[in-house]
């Protein structure tokens, strides 16, 4: 949709891929709170109207993975991320910003979610900027 094509469009012109990613997330953000104060539904309406619109937004929660897993790959190749598979920390996060993004439809309380997200964002950007090595050992220890 047109809020995708303008998601693209933000994120394209960030340069650094640390740039990119926050300005994903704010973008995402500011749609969504927009949405929300746009609507304007009781909790109950909300809750039934996002199972009801979710076969709808299949190809752009796809587009949104793609892009988001592209600034992960880019930030990996630039050495600016420290990660070991991509899609994985993209889809991890997206389920993150779709679980915040249910709680801003659903909730009176906007602060307090926004801080969650902005808190997630410091916690991501930390994770796959640290400069240890990710060890690929994935054996049990102990």
């Amino acid at each position: 949709g047109e809020a995708l094509v303008h998601l693209e469009a933000a994120v394209r012109r960030a340069g650094s891929p640390e740039s990119k990613l926050r300005t994903f997330i704010e973008v995402r953000e500011a749609q969504l709170t927009r949405v929300t104060r746009t609507l304007s539904l009781p909790e109950a309406t909300m809750l039934e109207f996002i199972p009801v619109a979710e076969p709808f937004l299949r190809e752009d929660r796809a587009r949104e993975l793609a892009l988001l897993e592209s600034i992960i790959v880019e930030g990996k190749a630039q050495g600016a991320f420290v990660v070991r598979e991509p899609r994985s920390v993209a889809l991890g996060l997206l389920a993150g910003l779709h679980g915040i993004a249910g709680m801003l439809l659903t909730s009176v309380e906007d602060a307090r979610q926004r801080g969650a997200l902005s808190e997630m964002l410091e916690l991501v950007l930390r994770g796959l900027t640290m400069r240890s090595p990710v060890s690929d050992d994935t054996s049990p220890r102990g």
